[in-house]
């Protein structure tokens, strides 16, 4: 059964390669992002994870996830993968350059509404109060502001599509490369302080590489040679992020010597790669295979489908509403009603429709698809954006689609706003 899985893999492998040689980088889309964060957060870990036999995380109350014993979660990883590859094979991309629209224009009006959105959160949630910790903080007002959950999600979803708004703008030649990795630096780290997350990094380490991709093999290279530095760094940020308590010197002082001992650390590699790939999220996505219809009910559909429709929808209208789906893995795996855990993008599709979520995993991601394709008739660099959306999917859920669409609605109703009040 080794030989088997290996030799699945390896085909596997061998048709991404292929796959991924053929994306037109002057013409990304979404069922592009959506391979490439395949790439990203299940084909690499894997990789390392089979090497070494299995993976295990401190952090999380689950047992370690061995892909050569845990064979059914295994299948069930090929099968998603074999899923997305039809999904590339079998959906076209949309080349939106006619679009008579200024990229420049659409990009000064969604970094305009982003910067408000995530100030306006920022200090709603009270996340810089001198004497609360960031996520408690955000947590707590989440459950009282209806306001806050709404520019949340806005701000969300533009830090997401910005990237791919500003690789568009580049390449209709509108910007120099420099101008757009400074633009895409700066709203990284800009990001990665007002809300302690990494997952810009991630989109500025793509947008470096479509930008320069006719360096790809030194940028491949200097990735390899850079690894252990990153991982470094990005588990002595999630150290830190959880340590700081406040925005006080002392407490910053503090969260930083406790951090500190990442690098006075041994971890074993397995454990270390976390901090990029986000591995740790194939250990609950392998709690969800074993347990889906059973300790885990199905929930079909109602955070694939249900939530996604009703984003905006505040819960004191509707008290029934679902909730994120790593709530719920957070209550059945740590009894946590505030703890989201995600599982990857086949976590929350096998949670909701159980035996048949390969179907239902290329129908939802051909609809969206086609959404984001329609989209791009009037809105320039909307395949770019949807490329960094579906990059984004593998650490979110569903929910995060629609609210990236909603607010690209909402960008272009403000721009023929102010086109019309300017005539």
């Amino acid at each position: 059964m080794t030989y088997l899985i290996l030799t699945c893999y390896a085909l596997l492998a061998y048709v991404t390669i292929v796959r991924l040689r053929h994306i037109n980088l002057r013409a990304i889309s979404f069922v592009d992002g959506v391979l490439v964060g395949l790439t990203f957060y299940i084909v690499i870990p894997m990789f390392f994870i089979m090497a070494q036999g299995y993976i295990f995380s401190i952090g999380i109350m689950l047992p370690a996830y061995q892909p050569f014993i845990d064979i059914y979660t295994t299948i069930n990883i090929f099968m998603g993968w074999g899923v997305v590859l039809l999904l590339h094979v079998f959906s076209s991309a949309r080349v939106d350059y006619q679009v008579n629209h200024d990229p420049v224009y659409l990009l000064k009006i969604m970094s305009f509404l982003y910067f408000i959105f995530s100030l306006y959160s920022y200090f709603k949630s009270g996340m810089g109060a001198a004497d609360a910790h960031w996520h408690e903080s955000l947590i707590d007002t989440l459950a009282e502001s209806t306001s806050l959950i709404i520019f949340k999600n806005f701000a969300f979803a533009y830090r997401t599509m910005l990237f791919g708004l500003i690789y568009y703008v580049f390449n209709v030649g509108r910007i120099t490369g420099r101008t757009a990795v400074l633009f895409g630096g700066g709203l990284a780290l800009f990001d990665m302080l007002l809300t302690y997350n990494r997952i810009t990094i991630v989109y500025f380490y793509f947008l470096f590489f479509l930008v320069y991709s006719r360096y790809w093999l030194s940028i491949l290279v200097g990735t390899v040679l850079l690894l252990p530095v990153v991982m470094l760094f990005s588990n002595f940020w999630t150290v830190f992020r959880g340590a700081k308590q406040g925005s006080g010197l002392d407490s910053v002082v503090n969260a930083v010597y406790l951090a500190g001992d990442i690098f006075r650390g041994d971890q074993p590699f397995i454990i270390q790669m976390n901090g990029i790939f986000e591995s740790s999220n194939i250990i609950v996505l392998n709690y969800v295979v074993k347990n889906v219809g059973g300790e885990f009910p199905a929930l079909w559909g109602a955070t694939f489908i249900v939530r996604p429709l009703t984003t905006f929808l505040p819960s004191s209208i509707w008290s029934g509403k679902p909730k994120v789906f790593g709530t719920y893995l957070g209550k059945y795996i740590n009894n946590h009603d505030t703890l989201t855990l995600n599982s990857t993008l086949f976590g929350e599709v096998i949670g909701n429709f159980y035996y048949v979520w390969p179907i239902m995993l290329f129908v939802v991601l051909y609809i969206v698809n086609r959404i984001f394709n329609f989209m791009g008739s009037f809105i320039p660099g909307t395949g770019f954006m949807a490329f960094f959306v579906a990059i984004g999917l593998w650490r979110f859920d569903m929910n995060f689609a629609s609210a990236c669409i909603y607010a690209l609605i909402l960008v272009f109703v403000v721009g023929q706003i102010i086109s019309r009040a300017r005539k």
